[in-house]
């Protein structure tokens, strides 16, 4: 044992006449040896090293990297407890096999240097000024949830701790042999006729490197750290004929010898600086604005999108369906406002009173039948227990139905107590696997039926507290007008199932909707939880779920009909029958002769 004076004192109390292990002999090692602290100080000077990578693969800048010296420590050491070690046959994180669990941090794991914008407007900020400012990523903060970063502002020097940051998928500081630089071989740079575009620098160096005036790609640098580039002033000459035939030429030449697969196309650095001549510079074309894609200055996926639009529009469209929808069929509104959600009191001033309140009576009865709610005495709710308000959302729809929904203000629940702040995510099928079971139905000449859930998230319980293995227990406040409805006293709703505004009732109606499909033998597919299915003597039945929209599809309708009956039997749905349309995917098929 090294000489510490904590193995001092242990080798006492060993030899003491309270323990009597027996030990005769204690061997301590002398300072300056390898056995004194060998695996602390190996460990200080790994995570020292480490933190020195850190900040040279972040191209950090000499003359600031004492600045960030103890950030990049910190996460150095993070970074530490997320390698695999294997302990008596499980493989796990060192973190893991200690604590059990993952850090909340290795859900949002980010690349030390990185850049991103992060948003520090407040109320206050006037609106002519920047809502954010690029900060580099340096660490993550304790005793904070996931995707939450430490963001460094090289500028004023300070750290935010946020989540609001928009990353910019590259480094903070760039290196200086990145994307930046492109090396060209003498013998090609002499058969671009340099003479006339390029001057070319006697040098040793067998590559030289040609700057070009423009440079487009490169996100915006750091204020001090961008590299140089020679911009050119923006006289232009009047050049004649000859000339601007020389340069259509040398910019098509310099076009060949630019890789395809460089990310920054005409973007040359030059460690060598090449003087250009005026003929030989480009200039940028003026953006111009476009009625139809409206401010020109997009991103590329921004681009493809609006072209994509303006392509689809232009297209011949034959038996194209038209709905309408709103006002225009009929449903009596007298200004656009009774087209929005409107609160109860809002609803109730209006002249449609009586209506509403049909409306809320028929809320109130729904959640009697689905037994979402059970009445407690306001007394005997516990003191520390939050007791949810609500509010109502009431619609006038466009066929005339008047509509109203209570909603919990889910934004009051309090994780661990109503909820667990990992299981409020609820999945939906992914758009590839509809077209998928589309196609699967085009190609076996089947059917497709829709069924909607009504009051799907009332149909969801509550989840089970982990150390008391009880269903949680949510109180809901009295809502407003169903006061009336029932016997007089203090009361409050002890919620029995989820309510809409929960954050869980998403999730919690997934789980509902997977145990019932399990009931009728049906199996979900691995590859997407929305996906279930079965097999039949008339071959497979499919059923995808996209959230309260539940899509059939078989290659019998009999077979079809058949489930779809099972389903209705447990809950209340809406037939709508066989449908050409589902998640915006339409469809078309002859069946006559069997085409799609």
């Amino acid at each position: 044992m090294d000489n510490g004076g904590e193995n001092i004192k242990l080798m006492h109390r060993c030899q003491s006449a309270d323990w009597k292990l027996g030990i005769k002999k204690f061997e301590l090692t002398a300072r300056d040896t390898p056995q004194q602290n060998a695996l602390s100080e190996i460990g200080f000077a790994t995570i020292n090293n480490r933190s020195r990578s850190l900040m040279y693969r972040a191209n950090i800048p000499i003359r600031i990297r004492h600045l960030l010296y103890p950030k990049a420590i910190l996460l150095a050491t993070l970074m530490d407890g997320l390698v695999i070690e294997e302990i008596n046959g499980v493989s796990k994180c060192r973190v893991e096999h200690v604590t059990g669990r993952l850090p909340d941090y290795a859900r949002g794991l980010r690349t030390f240097g990185e850049a991103g914008v992060v948003k520090l407007k407040t109320k206050t900020t006037p609106k002519m000024l920047n809502k954010g400012t690029t900060c580099m990523f340096v660490g993550y903060p304790q005793n904070h949830g996931a995707n939450c970063w430490l963001m460094y502002n090289p500028i004023t020097k300070g750290t935010h701790v946020t989540r609001d940051v928009v990353w910019l998928r590259r480094m903070y500081y760039p290196s200086p042999r990145q994307p930046a630089e492109l090396a060209v071989p003498r013998n090609q740079i002499q058969s671009l006729q340099a003479g006339e575009g390029i001057k070319i620098e006697e040098d040793d160096d067998p590559y030289v490197h040609a700057q070009i005036d423009e440079v487009e790609g490169l996100p915006p640098s750091p204020v001090g750290e961008a590299p140089d580039v020679n911009t050119g002033d923006n006289d232009s000459d009047n050049n004649n004929d000859d000339d601007d035939d020389d340069d259509d030429i040398e910019e098509s030449k310099v076009d060949e010898i630019e890789s395809p697969n460089n990310p920054f196309p005409r973007m040359v650095a030059a460690s060598e600086r090449a003087n250009l001549r005026r003929s030989a510079r480009q200039f940028k074309k003026t953006i111009r604005y476009d009625p139809e894609l409206g401010n020109a200055i997009l991103t590329a996926p921004e681009k493809k999108y609006f072209q994509a639009l303006i392509d689809y529009s232009t297209e011949i469209m034959t038996d194209t369906e038209f709905g309408c929808v709103g006002a225009a069929l009929g449903g009596g509104f007298e200004n656009t406002t009774e087209l929005r959600p409107m609160k109860y009191q809002e609803a109730m001033a209006t002249a449609d009173k009586s209506q509403w309140e049909k409306a809320v009576k028929e809320e109130y009865d729904r959640l009697v039948q689905h037994k979402v709610f059970k009445l407690v005495p306001k007394s005997l709710v516990p003191k520390k227990a939050k007791i949810l308000s609500s509010t109502w959302a009431m619609k006038k729809k466009s066929n005339g139905k008047f509509r109203a929904r209570v909603n919990a203000r889910g934004y009051e629940q309090v994780d661990g107590e109503h909820y667990d702040k990992d299981s409020v995510a609820s999945p939906t099928i992914n758009i590839i696997t509809v077209r998928c079971i589309l196609v699967l139905m085009l190609l076996m000449h089947g059917y497709a039926h829709l069924v909607d859930v009504n009051g799907a998230f009332l149909l969801g319980g509550w989840e089970h507290d982990p150390i008391t293995d009880e269903a949680r227990k949510v109180y809901l406040a009295i809502p407003e007008g169903i006061g009336k409805f029932l016997p007089p006293g203090e009361w409050v709703m002890l919620l029995l199932k989820t309510l809409y505004g929960t954050k869980n009732a998403a999730k919690q109606f997934w789980l509902y909707l997977m145990n019932l499909w399990y009931s009728f033998n049906f199996k979900y597919n691995r590859a997407d939880p929305c996906l279930y299915y079965k097999w039949t003597d008339q071959g497979i039945v499919l059923w995808a779920s996209w959230v309260d929209d539940c899509l059939g599809i078989a290659k019998n309708e009999e077979t079809l009909i058949a489930s779809k009956k099972l389903l209705t039997s447990k809950v209340k749905c809406d037939d709508t029958g066989e449908k050409k349309e589902y998640v915006g995917c339409k469809l078309k098929h002859n069946r006559l002769c069997r085409s799609p």
